[in-house]
């Protein structure tokens, strides 16, 4: 009797279970139920009276946010154009290249000469404003597109700034930005000569241009090494990055790269391999910082571990995912931009700042940068001025472009009296009326010594770094 009652209970508890399943699926909506309700009640009872195309663009940012994935973008035409722009040999805009941190556009770089320079733009400023319009909630793409624009039309940019309280506009006119993939230059020291190959970044023409420059290094000039320099590179196209290594590596077991990705819903592996039957017989020294990213840390890991070549600088950004950009069918020339797979490196390493244990390619020989390298060039306007007593971001660059060219002061942004006599000597020194005070000239005359101070590669910590493994080698 007692094994009956047992039995009993475990049958109701099953059956129990079993009726709490039923009615979960019963009273379980299906997803697409569930969002066509909400999608309903939004339409027909928010106050902002949402139209259909506003929610269902909403819907699709909701999906690609969810992902938690930074470079899963939806494209609009604009926007896709304005994406392509950064991979050819110039573009229009003021002469920055920008990087999408925290959903925030960070400013990575600002090209010499370029409107961004001259009006005192800097990296790491984020772009918080464009034509006076609050950015800040805006996607990437709707930034870049408001920033590229026609040749010779204005755009006043916002910007967000470390050690500035308020926000700093800079007015300025878009020209069209030389952006060489490639560029050649010849060091001779110490009876060596010495190529380098400067990569900005692995677009359609990179290429050719990067093999024309290398059998002009070799044939024309018999280069003593090397040096490639993928600092501040920011990726492009992997099936560029290939035949570039494989103008170095030579054949192993093992592959300079491989991948995995998606292609129609299967996961496909893929080994790049090198194809040399030895490597070239000078030194190559690649030069890395924190904003050589993607394809340029592919490049740099493939030197590293399957050529056993040294390279130099700061660990790189940290970008292990790659991207397709696919044409939506029903959209109005629309792209979805979309993370399908991963890179490894030639020891089967992940490397991503996001969702990996090692989150940057790590230079074989550490060489930080020359401070003064990060300062910027100083934008007054012809009724400001720095003075004696005050303190602000603007007075401590200056101070540390006046260290840089010999004048030695504090660099903690107060303007004390050994800061006003460098400035009153700066002036003297420059033909300039002395005041011991920064006003737009003496801050002009400021910014273009930097800007040269900057173009002498002996002043450039990794570049000499780099000449003198060269030399010794």
């Amino acid at each position: 009797m007692k094994n009956k009652k047992i039995w009993f209970l475990v049958l109701l508890v099953i059956l129990i279970t079993q009726l709490s399943a039923c009615r979960m699926l019963i009273n379980d909506p299906e997803p697409s139920d569930l969002f066509n309700e909400v999608f309903d009640r939004l339409r027909t009872n928010h106050y902002l009276q949402p139209d259909d195309e506003t929610l269902w663009f909403n819907a699709i940012q909701g999906m690609i946010d969810g992902l938690e994935d930074p470079y899963t973008t939806y494209f609009s035409q604009a926007e896709f154009l304005a994406f392509q722009n950064t991979l050819g040999e110039s573009f229009i805009g003021v002469g920055v290249t920008v990087e999408n941190i925290n959903e925030q556009v960070v400013i990575r770089k600002v090209w010499p000469g370029s409107p961004a320079e001259k009006g005192g733009l800097t990296p790491g400023d984020i772009i918080t404003h464009v034509d006076g319009v609050d950015y800040r909630q805006k996607s990437y793409f709707d930034v870049l597109s408001a920033v590229i624009g026609e040749v010779d039309t204005t755009v006043e940019i916002g910007v967000s700034r470390l050690g500035s309280v308020n926000t700093i506009f800079v007015t300025m006119t878009r020209q069209e930005i030389d952006n060489p993939s490639v560029t050649m230059n010849v060091i001779t020291k110490d009876s060596k000569t010495i190529g380098y190959l400067k990569v900005n970044t692995f677009g359609n023409q990179t290429l050719d241009n990067f093999k024309a420059y290398l059998d002009t290094l070799e044939n024309d000039h018999n280069i003593s090494g090397l040096i490639i320099d993928i600092r501040d590179n920011s990726g492009g196209y992997l099936h560029i990055v290939v035949p570039m290594l494989q103008l170095f590596l030579a054949t192993k077991d093992q592959p300079m790269f491989s991948i995995e990705a998606y292609r129609n819903g299967v996961l496909e592996p893929e080994e790049f391999m090198a194809t040399r039957s030895t490597q070239r017989e000078y030194p190559v020294v690649t030069l890395i910082n924190g904003f050589s990213a993607s394809a340029a840390e592919v490049f740099a890991s493939s030197m590293i571990e399957h050529g056993d070549y040294e390279v130099i600088g700061t660990p790189s950004y940290g970008k292990g995912t790659m991207q397709t950009t696919t044409r939506l069918t029903r959209g109005d020339g629309d792209e979805l931009h979309i993370s399908t797979g991963r890179w490894f490196t030639a020891n089967n390493r992940w490397i991503d700042r996001y969702h990996s244990t090692i989150t940057a390619v790590d230079p074989t020989i550490l060489i930080e940068q020359n401070p003064y390298f990060f300062t910027y060039q100083i934008f007054l306007t012809t009724s400001e001025t720095l003075t004696y007593d005050t303190v602000s971001p603007k007075t401590m660059n200056a101070q540390m472009i006046l260290n840089a060219l010999g004048y030695f002061v504090r660099e903690d942004g107060y303007f004390d009296l050994k800061t006003q006599q460098a400035v009153a000597l700066f002036q003297d020194n420059n033909q300039l009326e002395v005041t011991g005070d920064i006003d737009a000239l003496t801050a002009q005359k400021l910014s273009t010594l930097i800007f040269e101070y900057k173009q002498n590669p002996a002043h450039d910590h990794q570049l000499s770094a780099a000449i003198g493994l060269i030399l010794h080698d």
